[in-house]
């Protein structure tokens, strides 16, 4: 069994249902975000709108912390030090994919609310890649 408590890589951390995903502006300050992830290749992916903040966030910081955690974002374990790379156009469907694969019918009916979510999609689709810091 796969220790979320206390995790030593990003992929221990792949079998919780949220993860806190913490990101960091320019001059350093903590963004912490609770976001669906799951497991590709020797990365995890997350789903995200093309003009969200932590999108942004990542193209200027690539480094970024994950931690096991509720949907609220209170946390159930220690942090992984990871480094992210935000994709877009061709790779978006990988992702979707993978998450589709983990959540099921959760993803499926998210995929299907947020096309009536003009917030959601005025960005275009994207997503996140975290990789261990030792990986990248």
């Amino acid at each position: 069994m796969v220790d979320t408590v206390n995790p030593t890589s990003v992929h221990d951390l792949a079998g919780g249902e949220y993860l806190l995903l913490t990101t960091y502006t320019k001059d350093g300050r903590a963004k912490p975000t609770p976001v669906w992830a799951a497991p590709d290749g020797d990365a995890l992916v997350v789903y995200t709108s093309g003009d969200a903040w932590k999108l942004r966030r990542v193209r200027n910081t690539p480094m970024v912390t994950l931690a096991a955690c509720d949907s609220r974002g209170d946390l159930r374990g220690g942090p992984v030090d990871g480094v992210a790379v935000a994709v877009d156009g061709d790779l978006v469907p990988r992702v979707e994919a993978a998450l589709r694969r983990k959540y099921g019918w959760k993803y499926a009916l998210f995929a299907f609310g947020r096309r009536f979510l003009p917030e959601t999609t005025a960005g275009g689709p994207a997503g996140i890649v975290v990789r261990d810091v030792t990986a990248a």
